[in-house]
């Protein structure tokens, strides 16, 4: 055979390995498009879990609750604001994360809940009832420095 016919070969092996990735890709594309989209926006804004009328008694206690994480250092937080149901039950887990917050920690302090020195690298969870809507403000401990961000709670 000639250098022309493996020169041909190669580029029709080529060009069908090219349609193949192209047609699995295309697929693909079209497979995801009837997944909503996610957003990659910081502020998350969870969502209220209520009882329906149907809801049976252990149902609608735990829709009483509702649990948030927030992880956080002296930049930002990962949620800065939460929209809950007046009269739930709120339970926040604040995670200082290490290597981006000062070795003393942080402080969230609001006119409703505070919760006191969070060392760097550990957690704390604070439980309270929905009954008003406040702001967290983050300190740095030592030196009551106010971090440049806030976590709103807001009752509805």
């Amino acid at each position: 055979m000639s250098k022309n016919v493996y020169i041909g070969i190669a580029v029709i092996v080529i060009l069908i390995v090219a349609g193949i990735v192209f047609a699995s890709r295309n697929s693909m594309t079209q497979q995801n498009s009837n997944v909503p989209a996610q957003s990659s926006n910081q502020t998350q804004q969870p969502s209220i879990k209520t009882p329906s009328p149907t809801t049976s008694n252990s149902q609608a206690k735990q829709a009483t609750q509702d649990s948030f994480t927030i992880d956080a250092d002296d930049e930002n937080a990962s949620m800065t604001q939460l929209n809950v149901a007046k009269g739930h039950k709120i339970s926040v887990t604040f995670n200082v994360k290490n290597g981006s917050t000062y070795h003393g920690g942080l402080d969230f302090r609001s006119d409703a809940v505070t919760t006191g020195t969070i060392p760097t690298g550990t957690s704390k969870t604070v439980t309270f009832t929905a009954d008003k809507s406040f702001t967290w403000v983050p300190y740095w401990p030592a030196s009551n420095i106010k971090k440049p961000y806030t976590i709103s709670v807001n009752v509805q």
